[in-house]
Order: structure tokens, then C-alpha cells, then sequence
């Protein structure tokens, strides 16, 4: 173990948390085994099951993750939707991917959505312990690279970011509630610490929530806090975040995980800027200025009924868009040099060739920061102290997939023929299958989305305003069937 990790565990005075997520009890039982000499290894068979262990108050610092797992274990998508539920609970996590059976195509993608390693099939312990004790070790860095931040956290040099510094100047004094809307890994947490560091309030609390990562069943007890009559001692009560947060900062981060009935009153506490505590009467004033973030628009949750219009109104008034890491330019060069930098005593230096800095330039990191970061530190440790051709940078990107797919879909219907008379004439034709007709109609929509928008995943999924994975998701299971 290396000295880093074991001063960890030693000050800490226990292990460091580790979990283990597959369907194979037999990997479970092997990985288990050997894992908790070092760790405190806890296990999920399913990303339901690996959820709700969040929910009961388990805090792993970094996870193994098998790609396929129950209902679907033969594909990726539920592995997918558990490493973008993991960052969600936790962006801190560092997940590292049991590959088992799945394709390379998939491997990347998870390394897209934020996953920070592999581990090769058949890999020895060795090699696992010291990938987790490195990937332990970069998390450490990190957050001591947050907690440095005095000023402004918002590296680069495009318009896009200078927009983003003076929205952030302009509002930080103001005492109403911010909302900031972006992809995952762009730097919303980064920004509300940025509105903090720029107020007056600099210097009183900030406190950061994670909605996503509380029981929906204490949430409003945590939120709010509770009187002596509804705690579990009785002679106790407790304060809760706006009381925590006092006249500072109150950062309510994936705010559309917040349960139905806690946005309804927490629209009407903004409103008329005072709560009473679970179980009393008494009025409190609001006094901490209100933050809140999301990845998903909010706008559209309202259309579908998933948000509350009262809590959208009264946070919307006053908003900040997180940009896209391809909308920024030459950004994506000076982050790689941050980070190389940042990493500097745990990965060697390496450089880009000119045909790897031009592709470099031309990817659009669909994962934003989050994902630049993680493949700067693959490149530092793949190939340290070296010059880095075109093709050793393109094995770490995603930027073959999209390329590949629209080629492979099938429309179901020919362009142009969405009438109608059309449709009459093959309802009627005692051959028609309406399960087939809306895949098809789907097909099509994407594939035309696609050329639209240059075989661009993230803009595509944001014009058919569904995520990105579930984009890909689509793609892949329309492939799938073209190739059968």
C-alpha cells in the first residue's frame, strides 16, 4: 500500500469505502475477499440496488462498476445509467469499469460519462490494488485543488467564459435565487462557489447539497430541520440547511431530484422568503441566498410535469448557463495544461504532437471537463514523458462512435412520406404494425437530427431534448437490429 493511502486510512481511523457493483456472485464473493484487507468493501448486484445504498447513507469514495447488469445484463445500458447515477450522488466518485464481456465501443463511452479507468479482464490483484490506491490518490489532489480556490475557479480564455465571469460578477452580489443550467461536468458547483467568493457573504457558511443524494423521505426534515415533538429523542430538535446555512450560501445541487411535495414547499418558502421547521408554527426568516443547479432544462421538466412551475418561477428569474466545454475554443488546451500541471507529481509530463493537438482541437468532449480531466490523467499514465501521436490520442476518444452510426441506421420510412394518406394506405393494408411505425418514425427523427447537426451527439440529443446516453442508447439498439 503506499504511504499516501495508509496516512489516509490512519488519520481517518478506518478504510477508505469501496463499491463493488455486479451481478456475478462468484466476482462479488472473489473481489470482496481480497479487497477488504484494504477497504470497506460494500456490494450491489444492481444500479437500483447500488442507489439505494446512497439513500440508507453509505459514502463510497471510489467504485468498481460491471457494465452489464439486471434487466439487461447481455448490454451496457444499465452499467451507463449507473456511472451517470453515481456522479450524480457523488461527482467526486472516481469508478473504475469491470469490463466483463462488453465491447470497447462501450468501455469508451463509459469513460465519456465520467468513469476514470478499467480494469482489464483477468487482471491481477496487483494491478487492481495499485490502480485504486492511484485513482485515491488523484481524488485527494483534487479536492485540495477545489478547497484552494480563492478567487475566480473558471479556467480559460474563450468569449464563452469571459460571458460566464462577468454574469458571475453581475449577480454575485444579489440576494435572489440563482439557477444554473449545463451538461454534466461543465463546472456548475465550481460556479456557485464563484458567486460566493464574489459576494460579501465570502466569509459565511456555503453549503452545498446534493438533493440526489438524500432520502426522499428526510429530505424535508434535512432541508428545513424539525421541532422536539417530531424528533426521535424528544427532548431534542435539530436545524436543518437554511438554518445551517444562516446568511450565506445555501447550493442545492440536481434540485429536479428534489420529491414533488418538498418543491411545492420549498416554492413557497422562496416566495415568501421564511420556513417553519418540521412539526412547528413558527416563521424563520430565509436569510441565506439560494443557489440551485441542474443538468437537465428545467424548462422542459415543467412541459412534462417533473417540475413544479411555482419552484421554476421563483428560481428562473435570475440564470446562468454553464457552456459546453466544445462551445469554448482553445479552453480545452489550457484545461489539459491545468491538469497536467495539477498531476504533476503522480503522472509524468507529456506532449501532443501537431496531428494529436489538432485532434485534440476538433473533439467536442461530449463529457465536458470531467472527461478532459479523465483523459489527461490516461494519457500521463499511458504514456508518460512522451510525445503523443494522433493515433494514441484517438484510442482515448469517443470521437469514432458518432462518426460510425448514422451510416448503420434504419429510417423504417423513406423521407417524405409522413402524410396522411400514406399512413391510411398502410394502416388499411392489413400489414400494418404501430410498434414498428413509431421505431421507425423514431429512427427517422434521428437520423435526420443527426445530418442536421453533423453526427454532433450532444447537440443532436439537446434539439430532441433527451440525453445524451439515451441518444447513444438509441443508436446503438437501432444498429444492433440493422446488423441482424
Amino acid at each position: 500500500m503506499s504511504e499516501g493511502l495508509s496516512q489516509k486510512i490512519d488519520e481517518d481511523g478506518q478504510k477508505a469505502v469501496l463499491l463493488l457493483v455486479d451481478d456475478d456472485a462468484l466476482v462479488i464473493e472473489n473481489l470482496s475477499s481480497y479487497l477488504s484487507k484494504k477497504y470497506h468493501v460494500i456490494t450491489a448486484e444492481s444500479r437500483l440496488d447500488a442507489r439505494d445504498l446512497f439513500l440508507k447513507g453509505e459514502r463510497p469514495q471510489i467504485a468498481l462498476v460491471d457494465l452489464g447488469l439486471p434487466p439487461a445484463p447481455h448490454q451496457a445500458i444499465e452499467g451507463f445509467a449507473l456511472i451517470e447515477d453515481l456522479l450524480c450522488l457523488d461527482p467526486e466518485m472516481k469508478i473504475l469499469v469491470l469490463p466483463g464481456q462488453s465491447e470497447a465501443v462501450d468501455i469508451q463511452h463509459a469513460l465519456t460519462l465520467g468513469a476514470v479507468d478499467f480494469i482489464p479482464e483477468n487482471a491481477d490483484q496487483d494491478l487492481l490494488q495499485s490502480r485504486l490506491e492511484h485513482h485515491l490518490m488523484l481524488q485527494d489532489i483534487e479536492k485540495k485543488d477545489v478547497v484552494s480556490y480563492v478567487e475566480s475557479p473558471i479556467i480559460g480564455e474563450s468569449s464563452e467564459i469571459k460571458i460566464l465571469r462577468e454574469k458571475i460578477e453581475q449577480l454575485g452580489e444579489t440576494v435572489y435565487p440563482i439557477l444554473i443550467e449545463g451538461e454534466s461536468g461543465t463546472g456548475k458547483t465550481l460556479i456557485a462557489k464563484a458567486l460566493h467568493q464574489q459576494s460579501s457573504r465570502r466569509e459565511r457558511p456555503f453549503i452545498y447539497i446534493n438533493c440526489a443524494a438524500i432520502d426522499p423521505e428526510l429530505i424535508e426534515f434535512q432541508l428545513f430541520g424539525y421541532a422536539k415533538e417530531k424528533a426521535i429523542n424528544k427532548s431534542t430538535e435539530s436545524a436543518g440547511f437554511f438554518d445551517e446555512a444562516d446568511d450565506g450560501t445555501l447550493f442545492l445541487d440536481e434540485i429536479c431530484e428534489l420529491p414533488h411535495k418538498i418543491q411545492i414547499k420549498l416554492a413557497k418558502a422562496l416566495e415568501n422568503e421564511e420556513y417553519c421547521r418540521v412539526g412547528e408554527t413558527q416563521k424563520r426568516k430565509i436569510k441565506a441566498r439560494i443557489i440551485v443547479a441542474s443538468n437537465k432544462k428545467l424548462i422542459n421538466k415543467v412541459k412534462a410535469n417533473k417540475f413544479n412551475e411555482d419552484l421554476f418561477n421563483c428560481l428562473s428569474t435570475l440564470s446562468i448557463r454553464a457552456p459546453s466545454l466544445s462551445e469554448r475554443g482553445n479552453d480545452s488546451l489550457l484545461l489539459m495544461r491545468h491538469f497536467r500541471r495539477l498531476y504533476k507529481d503522480f503522472i509524468k509530463p507529456f506532449t501532443l504532437d501537431a496531428a494529436a493537438t489538432a485532434l485534440w482541437m476538433q473533439y467536442d468532449f461530449p463529457g465536458n471537463v470531467r472527461e478532459l480531466r479523465n483523459i489527461v490523467i490516461r494519457l500521463g499514465t499511458k504514456y508518460s514523458s512522451t510525445n503523443i501521436k494522433y493515433e494514441q490520442l484517438e484510442d482515448e476518444l469517443e470521437i469514432k462512435v458518432p462518426a460510425q452510426h448514422p451510416e448503420n441506421l434504419k429510417a423504417g420510412f423513406e423521407l417524405g412520406k409522413f402524410n396522411d394518406a400514406w399512413l391510411i394506405k398502410q394502416i388499411t393494408s392489413g400489414n400494418f404494425n404501430l410498434k414498428e411505425a413509431l421505431s421507425g418514425l423514431e429512427s427517422h427523427c434521428i437520423l435526420l437530427a443527426m445530418n442536421v447537426f453533423e453526427n454532433d451527439l450532444s447537440k443532436t440529443a439537446d434539439a430532441l431534448n433527451i440525453d445524451r446516453t439515451d441518444l447513444y442508447n438509441q443508436i446503438n439498439k437501432r444498429n444492433d437490429k440493422g446488423n441482424n
